[in-house]
């Protein structure tokens, strides 16, 4: 399943972590909504069997 983050957390370990853990996309709060559409483009043309 393909998962995008939105955190205000802005440590790059913890960004890590979340991609670790399967995270495709992590954006920072606040985040434009050009942003986030893209990080939706990004997760969905990037995972297999979507």
């Amino acid at each position: 399943m393909p998962v995008m983050v939105i955190t205000s957390s802005g440590n790059e370990a913890r960004k890590q972590e979340l991609m670790d853990l399967g995270a495709k996309v992590v954006l920072r709060k606040p985040v434009n909504p050009m942003i986030i559409a893209e990080g939706l483009d990004a997760v969905f043309t990037t995972s297999e069997g979507w």
